[in-house]
């Protein structure tokens, strides 16, 4: 049994892998494409999202002149997100841009171009999370508003963590599609053949080994009767 299945092993590598493999594994390449581009288009909405819905409410004129809504102690924190907030706008133009040209055949070319984006949105909503942790309540911004700022602000990092992890994964499981289709497409190896040869030929021998062994297990008597 054993060297039966060794030498079916063999025969399927001299054989090379079979078209119905290769187009399974190319399926499973397409579709770890798409699942990068609904990761890097869901990246965009989130971040969307996150500025303009949920941290807008912090400043005054915030797609224009940006200026933060509340008091806070530290004036180069708030020079540094009225600044940063300027930026996001073009940010989210140019972002939209590679979203509205995105396809499975550009998906890898453009995630380095995402992921500095989403790194820009993170380091926007991180400044803010800080400005209102040192903001000075006053009788527009009570104690609670500012309470419910940072509320907001929770969700708004807490689902651009969530697409930065999504945008990971998703690189990670494309690469690994394509590493399979690859090795399918190459076929098998002259090694591969070589240490399936041996296979065979050790199962071989066992074979003999036992059969010589079995032939020593017979009792024959010498004379006929």
């Amino acid at each position: 049994s054993a060297l039966e299945g060794a030498k079916a092993n063999l025969a399927s590598l001299k054989t090379g892998t079979r078209p119905e493999e290769i187009s399974i594994a190319s399926l499973a390449e397409i579709n770890a494409e798409s699942t990068l581009v609904n990761a890097l288009q869901n990246a965009y909405t989130v971040a969307d999202d996150a500025v303009h819905n949920r941290s807008d409410v912090l400043f005054i004129n915030p797609r224009t002149s940006p200026k933060l809504f509340f008091s806070v102690s530290n004036a180069n924190l708030v020079l540094t997100i009225e600044k940063n907030r300027t930026d996001a706008e073009p940010i989210f133009t140019q972002w939209a841009l590679l979203i509205s040209t995105l396809t499975n055949e550009n998906a890898m070319e453009s995630v380095k171009q995402s992921q500095m984006y989403l790194a820009q949105i993170t380091t926007l909503l991180a400044n803010e999370n800080l400005a209102v942790n040192q903001s000075v309540p006053d009788q527009t911004n009570t104690a609670s508003v500012l309470s419910s700022y940072g509320a907001a602000l929770a969700v708004a990092r807490a689902n651009i963590n969530a697409v930065a992890t999504t945008i990971t994964a998703s690189i990670a499981a494309l690469d690994a599609a394509q590493g399979t289709l690859t090795l399918k497409q190459a076929g098998s190896t002259s090694d591969a053949i070589a240490a399936q040869e041996a296979l065979v030929a050790a199962a071989t021998a066992e074979v003999r080994s036992t059969q010589s062994l079995l032939a020593k297990t017979r009792v024959v008597a010498p004379l006929s009767g």
